[in-house]
């Protein structure tokens, strides 16, 4: 190990207890949660499908016959204003991906229960495996909100943009394996080609045909681009002016079933009804997307001021029986995780690096890390239940591939500090362990800013003071974690912990490869081997590509360059009054993006 010494402000004696955990709690303004205490142990993907039974997917009630009219209203719980990039290319904000699932249309291609792309989107496929191609046949009559007609010229476009030369530097995050691994692009992207060859487009811009470089299965899992971005808008327009061009911040245009009729910055989005939407004519007349206190967010949905919002898993406990609204749920895809910092990212070669000398090298205190945090009491007591110590770094979203027979790493305080003492860290002078060659270590923590995250934090911290590891936390704003994690090669910091999504597709090398999404750097030969094959011919092998899923995630387990902290539930609080609003999956296969034309208000 490196005998770095690394100073931080921190008290040396400086040990808080379980109570100032609480403390901090209340002057957050939460209340501190009521820890629970254990009880006998339910595997935590049991324990999810359980609790899952408790929240459906639609509206328990039942469905009126539809009704036109009305105004909805969504609030979207956010403590600081949204970036107000409403552009599918530049977009990486959450709380502005609320407002623009309104009116930008999405993906061309509809999702199964399966998350496979579908046949009921704008675009049916079918592919040629011996050829490697994917062709999109796109149906007519589907225009942009200004008139234009949209076409697959459109989604060339998108990729041409994300494939630009300095597209990362302008803020975009999107030049992932799911673009590079389209033929011709890192000849387009390196400026030895003007146009990407692997896409092939037919003269009437309603057929394309992508060839891959690699073809493999999770291609059906949404792993190739396929959301169209307006060429008849930002053709010509300079990469570094599209996040804040006007119809990405004032008026931002899509083709959903909703237009975007006024933007007031960092409050709220007006919408009226698409006349010309693809499906059919939607229900509603106008929608309403607003910022709202996330303290607020409960009491005004009981009040009825909201027809939709996100809930707070804080307030679940206030209102567990509701009167004016119920809750629709979903097993997202989305997990917490804790990465740490092991190399660095070589843009101009497209490779992850690894450190020569790691401040956290050793696997033994990485897994000592892992072990000493009590996932369980966290969800038990701050999420209410309504998150799950997970087990796996597939979410269970993917349950198909999730390693059933692990137990990820239980709480286990003493098997963490026996794993310092095995590989030296042991404690100095002051009681605080050091490296194993003496040097101060001071454990540099990052979390993120805003909602929970500093409260996550310390619960986190408390559990690595308790067996004799001085942290340093220190916060930073997501767009901050963002730009240095696709634009710095070494920015300092030991451990992370941020939310991470597979989305659609579980195929690891997105997250976990050669990619700048890959937090912590780390790579070895034997898991970049295992990695290749999830992209070879014998990933169509449904139960070959299962028992390889569960090798991959028992060696990371066993390197252990990050481990995932807990799964989750995600709730809408919808007012009792709606119908036809879906998290989940409709009967065709649109989801709840593509089906909003089917909500509408029934008053009594």
């Amino acid at each position: 190990m490196p005998c770095q010494h690394k100073k931080f402000s921190v008290g040396r004696k400086f040990r808080p207890t379980g109570f100032f955990l609480a403390l901090l709690l209340l002057l957050a303004g939460c209340a501190a949660p009521a820890m629970q205490p254990a009880h006998e142990y339910m595997h935590p993907l049991a324990a999810l499908a359980q609790t899952r039974q408790r929240f459906p997917s639609s509206s328990p009630y039942p469905t009126p016959a539809p009704v036109f009219g009305g105004h909805f209203r969504h609030a979207v719980g956010a403590d600081t204003p949204p970036q107000g990039i409403f552009n599918p290319v530049f977009q990486n904000s959450s709380v502005d991906g609320a407002f623009s699932s309104w009116f930008t249309g999405g993906n061309l291609l509809s999702y199964t229960p399966e998350n496979t792309i579908g046949q009921h989107g704008v675009a049916s496929w079918e592919m040629d495996k011996a050829a490697k191609t994917i062709t999109l046949t796109m149906q007519e009559y589907v225009y942009w909100h200004d008139g234009t007609p949209l076409t697959l010229c459109d989604v060339v476009f998108a990729i041409e943009t994300i494939a630009t030369p300095g597209y990362a530097a302008a803020g975009g995050i999107r030049f992932t394996y799911m673009v590079q691994n389209i033929q011709g692009v890192w000849e387009f992207h390196r400026g030895e080609a003007d146009y990407i060859a692997g896409l092939v487009l037919s003269p009437c811009g309603r057929q394309l045909t992508y060839h891959f470089v690699d073809f493999n299965p999770s291609l059906l899992h949404f792993g190739f681009w396929a959301t169209p971005y307006p060429r008849h808008i930002f053709e010509g327009v300079p990469i570094h002016l599209h996040s804040t061009h006007y119809h990405t911040r004032v008026r931002p245009i899509g083709w959903g079933p909703f237009i975007v009729n006024s933007v007031a910055p960092g409050e709220s989005m007006h919408l009226v009804r698409n006349e010309n939407f693809w499906a059919e004519r939607p229900f509603l007349d106008e929608v309403t997307v607003q910022i709202v206190p996330t303290a607020m967010v409960a009491t005004l949905m009981e009040e009825g001021f909201f027809h939709m919002a996100d809930f707070r898993l804080q307030d679940f406990a206030d209102f567990t029986t509701p009167q004016n609204f119920h809750y629709i749920g979903d097993v997202t895809n989305v997990y917490n995780v804790v990465a740490f910092n092991l190399g660095w990212w070589d843009k101009s070669a497209g490779k992850v690096r690894p450190h020569q000398n790691p401040r956290m090298g050793c696997r033994y205190l990485r897994r000592a890390l892992a072990y000493a945090v009590d996932e369980y009491l966290l969800t038990q007591g701050f999420f209410y239940g309504l998150r799950f110590p997970a087990t796996s770094i597939i979410p269970p979203g993917h349950i198909q591939f999730i390693c059933q027979e692990m137990d990820g790493f239980p709480y286990n305080p003493t098997l963490a500090k026996q794993l310092l003492d095995h590989a030296g860290w042991l404690p100095g002078e002051d009681g605080w362990r050091t490296f194993p060659c003496g040097a101060e270590f001071v454990l540099d923590f990052v979390t993120r800013s805003g909602e929970d995250w500093p409260i996550i934090a310390q619960h986190y911290a408390q559990a690595w003071r308790d067996i004799g590891i001085n942290v340093a936390i220190r916060s930073a704003d997501f767009t901050d974690i963002i730009a240095n994690m696709y634009n710095a090669d070494n920015w300092p910091w030991d451990v992370h912990i941020a939310g991470w999504s597979t989305g659609a597709n579980p195929n690891p090398n997105l997250l976990w490869g050669h990619t700048a999404a890959n937090r912590s750097r780390y790579m070895n030969p034997r898991l970049e081997s295992h990695l290749a094959l999830f992209n070879s011919e014998d990933a169509w092998d449904i139960n070959w590509l299962v028992n390889h899923y569960q090798e991959w995630q028992q060696l990371f387990h066993y390197y252990i360059p990050a481990f995932p902290t807990n799964w989750r539930i995600s709730l809408t609080a919808v007012n009792n009054y709606v119908h036809g609003l879906y998290i989940g999956h409709t009967k065709d296969g649109i989801r709840s993006i593509g089906g909003r034309h089917r909500i509408f208000i029934q008053n009594p």
